[in-house]
């Protein structure tokens, strides 16, 4: 027959028994546990046995004052029962115990690899490193900051020098400082060859730069030092430049004479040479002798109006009929007539249609004749 179980007030508490085996497994794992486990299962015993005791000697007190005696029996199979339950935990605590610490063991003995494998990635080994002492990283630290300023006072002292020669260069260095006698001037003079001179004398030209001597070259406009040289009035037009460090370059055009005007064309000494401008200009007297003869037959014509017109026929004109031409007048209604090798007269007419009264010109000169009247190209004669 089964015996019953004993009162739940005398069942031993196997949750305790259970967290402290939890906590024995745990600290076995810590190398501690296993022993710590052993007395506690040693304790739940001696607990167990105490209850049976208790309970046996309460049985043996029922049956001493009179009950039956089934009632010591039945006390008898509780405590038996008590003690197989607490042998029973007790070897559910150890296999537990022993298990955890297993686990823990491992855990440990991985994690413990993998921290080394860790430290050993992240912190090599320096034990053969030399300490360095706070001091001295200081005394480095103040080092590195005072080569850091050193640095930055050599470059601030290299620009400053060399800001500063750079305007002493350019305004008060006599390396650039303008002076008319170093300047180059191209298109005035004679070359060497008679065909190439020039009417444009070096001498007026360097007297007009010689107005901007002592000037900065980096202050000075070319376009005023231009101006200056065509108020000379051979000089057409002018171009200055400007070269590094000092050089001056001056390019000149020179206006072309494109007749003499003479009060008698008798005298070739009084024939002053004229420009398309009607501007006079200073010419040899070799260069005169070759120019047409220009005679203004009333007094109210200016030459600044007829020059610009002379201008526009001779450039339409053929060379051939050009060269031919020694002598022009110019009468009222601005009509002009030329005179060819000093026999033949041509009435031009006005300053109109220049270019279908020299095709008609060409024509007829062909023929020898003392009068060519092109005036109308559209009925043009001769005699």
């Amino acid at each position: 027959m089964r015996a019953p179980r004993a009162p739940r007030s005398n069942r031993p508490s196997s949750s305790k028994q259970r967290g402290s085996s939890d906590r024995s497994g745990y600290e076995s794992a810590r190398g501690t546990g296993g022993a710590r486990s052993a007395g506690a299962a040693g304790t739940a015993r001696g607990a167990n046995a105490a209850r049976a005791g208790s309970s046996g000697r309460s049985g043996r007190g029922i049956a001493k004052s009179g009950e039956p005696a089934a009632a010591g029996h039945h006390a008898a199979n509780i405590a038996s029962a008590a003690n197989n339950a607490s042998a029973a935990d007790a070897a559910r605590a150890d296999r537990t115990d022993r298990t955890d610490a297993g686990i823990g063991a491992r855990s440990d003995g991985r994690s413990d690899g993998r921290r080394r494998e860790l430290h050993a990635d992240f912190f090599p080994d320096t034990s053969g490193a030399k300490v360095i002492s706070m001091r001295e990283r200081r005394a480095e630290k103040m080092r590195m900051n005072r080569l850091r300023w050193r640095y930055r006072l050599a470059v601030v002292a290299g620009l400053v020098v060399a800001l500063g020669a750079l305007v002493w260069l350019l305004f008060f260095s006599p390396l650039l400082v303008f002076s008319a006698d170093r300047v180059q001037i191209q298109g005035a003079g004679n070359s060497g060859n008679s065909s190439n001179s020039s009417i444009v004398s070096v001498g007026d030209i360097q007297r007009a730069l010689a107005t901007h001597n002592g000037e900065r070259l980096v202050l000075m406009r070319p376009s005023v030092v231009a101006s200056d040289i065509e108020k000379i009035p051979e000089v057409a037009q002018a171009q200055v430049h400007f070269g590094f460090p000092a050089s001056v370059r001056v390019d000149v055009v020179p206006e072309v004479p494109i007749a003499c005007v003479a009060d008698d064309a008798e005298q070739g000494s009084d024939c002053v040479a004229i420009a398309g401008s009607g501007v006079q200009l200073r010419v040899g007297s070799d260069a005169v002798k070759t120019l047409p003869k220009l005679t203004l037959e009333t007094a109210d014509l200016k030459l600044q109006n007829v020059a610009p017109r002379l201008e526009s026929i001779l450039h339409s004109v053929s060379p051939d009929i050009r060269k031919r031409i020694t002598a022009i007048s110019v009468g009222a209604g601005s009509q002009f007539s030329f005179t060819l090798d000093e026999q033949a007269t041509v009435r031009w007419g006005t300053a109109s249609q220049n270019e279908q009264k020299n095709t008609i010109l060409s024509v007829l000169v062909k023929e020898d004749h003392k009068f060519y009247d092109v005036s109308v190209p559209t009925l043009p004669t001769t005699e």
